[in-house]
């Protein structure tokens, strides 16, 4: 006998009641050897999850002493491989039989062994054999008249009537709501549209504002500090006059980078060496443009040359002190544990493209623990989708070690739901916080995704055997990542090794983050002028992103201004995407205005100026998945030889012609072509298009010649193009 919680031992009694009835059902069929074995009650089904019950059949079995093992189901025995395959293995040898309500199982014969593993698979059978379990029950408490229907939302069971719940507050919610559905005649119209605190402007972000008024203020007595250190000492009203000029264009720069850097969103006592880094060139980027700004105002009149050197490195040590000041005062209990472990490069990419997308839920010690561990042990095989908070809401909008806090514990229904609409698909729930800690609304929500989905929740408090167990039972969701094989890239590993001697690879990444940082300087006035296009078109929020895989499959977001409403407008009523669309919208994807945002990628390291670009995961063919060997471009050789009115197959063709063949050469006429598809508009170029075909076919020929592709190999090409 078993059950997967303490949880459902204490509130599902129906199925314990069912298991110990199999005695009396033994008994009748006059079996007289019974032995009851409920060590496992409430006890997780889980690999380390230590199980006494379990445990001790497998060795009454090895010891011959076990003829017949019987449960209502099969999955009574064992829900994981590894102690199913353990358990079939032992009855084989030792000839024990297994027996469910269904029929009797000889795992000596290899019918029935395969029968016992597809049973045991989280497919169609665990479904329906969920469902019989449920109207078993319900059928038992009918039976013995004690099935019991809950009331409505809104309405008491007062013996055998329904009553309006005594809370004045309900009945008008209630009133409400009828009152909805009839104005606007249907359920969708009757539900009130709210856009989800993930992407809101309340709370959080208000903090996230007063964080960024507090880094400006702290660049602003930094610059003052240093003209009063420069001089000296000596201070005097001239000076201050002087440099007006040069700190008002400091702080208008850095009004600018701060945001882009994201240097505000970090929880201050969750700071890392990455957020210091990114405030390191923040503050480089806000020291060279008050420094460009001021050329052009008044060729820096007044300020000593010495002056933005002074400034920067006191604006980095008050703004860095600030956050290991916090961080020590929260943690000073504890010790520091050391972060952002160094990538290594791998021979081969398939552990990079298999992902499990994770949401954490709750905001605590262990949360950033578990999120510490996720980056130093498993940073190839699990992400990240973000983290929800189990307080009152206001941290929303920033960031625990780099991930995003998207809302609160009891939103996590809407959290899954928005982060779908951005191709994000969670296959596991990780819940930091205790059971019996979170608010009834959140319990209620976990436990219903338990139930109705094929997300997995895990309770890490239970399972690190710090509290009560309420560990899930639910399967194991689809890992929504891309297969990956060295046959599919098309490569041999002289092709390999001629790929990583190039010497553009190392100067490429370089050359892409100086273009970034000058471009961005000077369309900073364009993405301000078409950012506020979106605001009085759509108004907030101003981005779109979506995940989509980059270099070596590892997904990014990809940040676009957007360009079209929300799929339903206030009724619920699902728009076309003609309707959807305004002429503005129209306008900045004619432009590629829209795109703009992506220099932050290209300098933050997740995009390139040339390359393929980046699909979804659904997009994206596994026989092209060379494309993914370099970074995903802003532009790429297929935008410009076919644009969007050619094949998906002809696009792959012409993406993996690029990687085997891009050079500094290539890149400038494929940036070239872009300007002119820009004022021309896009052309189809056949030739292109039956090169890219033949090379491939060569280069196939050449990889099915000589299959074998050496580790060291791809290593080195892979720790090239990383770099």
């Amino acid at each position: 006998m078993r059950q997967a919680s303490a949880h459902q031992g204490l509130h599902n009694r129906e199925s314990s009641t069912l298991q110990y009835a199999m005695q009396g059902r033994l008994t009748a069929l006059r079996w007289t050897e019974i032995e009851e074995i409920d060590d496992d009650l409430g006890r997780s089904t889980a690999g380390g999850v230590l199980r006494a019950g379990f445990e001790r059949i497998v060795a009454e079995v090895c010891l011959g002493k076990v003829g017949v093992i019987r449960a209502r189901e099969v999955s009574r025995f064992a829900r994981n491989s590894r102690d199913w395959q353990q358990l079939i293995e032992m009855c084989r040898v030792d000839d024990t039989v297994l027996i469910d309500q269904e029929t009797i199982y000889v795992p000596r014969h290899g019918n029935d062994r395969l029968l016992l593993g597809l049973k045991c698979s989280p497919n169609k059978y665990e479904l329906d054999l969920l469902r019989q379990r449920l109207l078993s029950t319900r059928y038992e408490k009918t039976r013995r008249g004690e099935l019991v229907v809950g009331a409505p939302v809104g309405f008491e069971k007062v013996g055998d009537r329904y009553e309006k719940d005594p809370d004045h507050r309900v009945q008008v919610s209630t009133a409400e709501v009828f009152d909805k559905v009839d104005t606007f005649k249907s359920i969708p119209g009757a539900l009130t549209v709210r856009s989800p605190r993930l992407f809101s402007f309340r709370g959080g972000s208000m903090r996230q504002l007063l964080f960024l008024i507090i880094d400006v203020v702290v660049v602003a007595f930094a610059t003052v500090l240093a003209l009063f250190l420069r001089e000296n000492f000596e201070f005097s009203m001239a000076q201050l006059r002087d440099i007006g000029p040069y700190l008002l264009c400091t702080l208008a720069a850095a009004t600018v980078t701060f945001p882009a850097f994201q240097t505000s969103r970090p929880v201050w006592r969750f700071s890392m060496m990455t957020d210091y880094l990114r405030i390191t060139f923040a503050i480089a980027a806000t020291v060279i443009g008050a420094l460009a700004i001021g050329f052009n105002f008044n060729r820096l009149d007044g300020v000593p040359r010495s002056l933005p050197l002074l400034q920067g490195l006191l604006t980095l040590f008050f703004l860095v002190g600030l956050r290991i000041l916090a961080r020590t005062w929260r943690n000073a209990a504890g010790e520091l544990i050391r972060l952002g472990a160094k990538e290594t490069p791998r021979a081969v990419p398939q552990e990079r493209i298999r992902c499990e997308t994770v949401l954490v839920v709750g905001l605590n010690e262990l949360a950033a623990l578990y999120l510490r561990a996720v980056a130093a042990i498993a940073r190839e095989r699990v992400l990240i989708a973000g983290v929800l908070t189990n307080d009152d809401g206001r941290h929303v909008g920033r960031a625990v070690l780099r991930h995003q806090i998207l809302g609160t514990c009891e939103e996590v229904v809407d959290a899954l739901r928005a982060l779908e609409v951005h191709g994000v698909f969670v296959d596991r729930i990780v819940v930091t916080s205790a059971f019996d800690k979170l608010s009834r609304d959140a319990q209620d929500a976990l436990l219903e995704i338990e139930k109705g989905t094929s997300v997995c929740v895990e309770f890490l408090v239970d399972q690190m055997g710090l509290g009560p167990r309420f560990a899930s039972e639910a399967g194991e969701g689809a890992v929504a990542a891309l297969r990956n094989s060295f046959t599919a890239l098309s490569l041999s590993s002289e092709h390999l090794a001629a790929l990583a001697r190039r010497p553009y690879w190392r100067a490429k990444r370089p050359l892409d983050c100086f273009a970034a940082l000058g471009l961005l300087i000077v369309v900073a006035p364009l993405m301000a002028f078409a950012a506020a296009l979106v605001a009085i078109d759509l108004g907030l929020p101003l981005t779109f992103w979506q995940q989509r895989p980059g270099l070596f499959g590892r997904p990014f977001k990809l940040y676009k201004l957007r360009t079209m409403a929300p799929a339903h407008d206030a009724s619920g009523r699902r728009l076309r995407e003609d309707e959807r669309s305004s002429c503005i919208g129209r306008f900045l994807r004619r432009t590629r205005l829209d795109e703009l945002p992506q220099l932050l990628s290209i300098l933050w390291g997740d995009m390139s100026f040339v390359g393929p670009r980046p699909l979804l995961p659904v997009d994206q063919p596994p026989e092209f998945a060379a494309r993914l060997l370099v970074r995903p471009g802003l532009t790429g050789w297929a935008q410009v030889k076919g644009g969007r009115d050619i094949s998906a197959v002809d696009k792959g063709a012409l993406d993996v012609w690029y990687v085997h063949n891009a050079s500094l050469a290539l890149d400038i006429e494929t940036l070239i072509r872009t300007a002119l598809i820009l004022i021309f508009g896009e052309t189809i170029d056949a030739a292109a298009i039956r090169e890219a075909w033949e090379y491939l076919h060569r280069a196939e020929a050449d990889a099915r010649k000589e299959p074998v592709v050496s580790e060291g190999d791809a290593a080195a090409f892979f720790s090239v193009v990383a770099e």
